[in-house]
């Protein structure tokens, strides 16, 4: 619906505030990925990145790329 309303020529741009959402991302801890990146988490507690700013941009792309947001 947002996609809509920002896409609309005429819209009024006083509702544009109200009309758009903070975007939220829930995690469901009890699905398989998560389930898995904490066992793994766990078995690897002493092993450290390398370089950890980029990993966390890697990760950052990914999550990016994988949600289709610019």
């Amino acid at each position: 619906m947002e996609r809509i309303m920002k896409a609309k020529a005429l819209r009024d741009n006083t509702m544009s505030g109200y009309m758009s959402s903070k975007k939220i991302m829930e995690i469901n801890p009890d699905q398989g990925i998560v389930e898995e990146l904490r066992k793994r988490v766990d078995t690897d507690k002493n092993n450290n990145l390398n370089d950890p700013n980029s990993f966390a941009e890697r990760i950052h792309r990914m999550l990016k790329l994988g949600l289709s947001i610019d």
